[in-house]
């Protein structure tokens, strides 16, 4: 039970006879009884020290209005009062409800809120980014810079692959040019000429003298030449040299004296070899021969054979003067092996 230290009680209350301390109550400190309306205050209109007023029934709804409630007056005394969250009332240690307003005193508190969410990530460094596009720009000029080296140098410029000389249109089989300044490598070896046996599909007949023979063309001698029968079989027949060996060789040069190389007279007026086909038993490839005196090596890698066949395409004529004979000349053919 409350224990009121306070002035002179005003009233008692009703219920348990607690005396009331002066002052605005809506409950009975001791048994929370409500005093807004005791016998004190029985007669409509009248107001109560509670501060409100007893409505007057003059029809169906309560017209009861509350006063401008009053500060209550301090505790004297004991420990500290309980402050209502409603009205700011400070109640006695132990009481249940607000003295003034009747608001439960136990009310818990509200829920907190709950936490914000998590901040988002932060967005993806553009430093990555741009070291990524960095090296795949790299990566393109190196591989357009190596592109353009290798058109512009040519395809021997790679020391890793071995290619014939200059290509030209292969039509059926690739056209390749013939070198005339390089010598064969030194690990390669001249096949002995007397092991080889010659034989062509066309020979100019002997004038005097003069010889047209195949076999001119191994004998070491730029001033001897086989001559084709032009007026047999015309300039531009597709006559043949055929080689053959005593036992296979891994052939891997040829070296040819182009045209009838006696003279200039002679070399203009006869016919030179402007596209040949050389056919061993592993492979077949087409050179390009230059219209010019001189030593031209045909290098490649014709596989081993047993044989080799000179097949004439095309020929040089009518340059820079008109050719005087139908026939097509080849002064000298040597062989290269490993």
């Amino acid at each position: 039970m409350t224990a009121y230290t306070g002035g002179p009680a005003s009233r008692t209350c009703p219920n348990c006879n607690y005396p009331i301390p002066p002052g605005r109550r809506a409950l009975c400190p001791n048994c929370h009884h409500p005093l807004i309306f005791d016998e004190q205050d029985e007669k409509p209109g009248a107001t109560a020290d509670t501060g409100l007023v007893k409505p007057t029934r003059t029809d169906d709804f309560d017209n009861t209005v509350i006063a401008q409630p009053m500060p209550p007056p301090p505790l004297i005394g004991g420990p500290p009062g309980r402050t209502c969250q409603s009205c700011g009332h400070v109640n006695p240690p132990n009481q249940l409800r607000c003295e003034r307003c009747a608001t439960s005193l136990d009310q818990q508190p509200a829920m907190p809120l709950p936490p914000p969410p998590p901040p988002p990530p932060p967005p993806p460094s553009r430093t990555g980014l741009a070291v990524a596009v960095v090296a795949v720009a790299l990566v393109v000029a190196v591989g357009l810079g190596f592109v353009a080296y290798r058109v512009a140098a040519g395809p021997g410029s790679d020391p890793t692959v071995v290619t014939p000389p200059t290509m030209t249109v292969p039509s059926p089989i690739a056209t390749l040019t013939a070198n005339p300044t390089p010598t064969p490598q030194p690990e390669l070896k001249r096949v002995k000429q007397s092991s080889i046996k010659a034989k062509a599909s066309s020979t100019l007949p002997p004038q005097g003298n003069l010889s047209y023979d195949v076999e001119n063309t191994l004998d070491r001698d730029p001033d001897t030449a086989w001559n084709s029968d032009g007026e047999d079989v015309g300039a531009f027949a597709r006559v043949t040299l055929t080689y053959r060996f005593s036992t296979p060789i891994e052939l891997r040069a040829l070296e040819i004296y182009n045209g009838y190389q006696l003279s200039n007279e002679s070399f203009y007026n006869n016919s030179r070899v402007k596209r040949v086909l050389v056919s061993t038993d592993a492979t077949k490839q087409s050179f390009e021969l230059l219209d010019k005196k001189g030593r031209q090596t045909l290098a490649f890698d014709f596989g081993q054979t047993k044989r080799v066949v000179l097949t004439v395409e095309a020929v040089y004529r009518d340059t820079p003067t008109k050719t005087k004979y139908k026939d097509c000349a080849i002064s000298d053919v040597s062989f290269y092996r490993i």
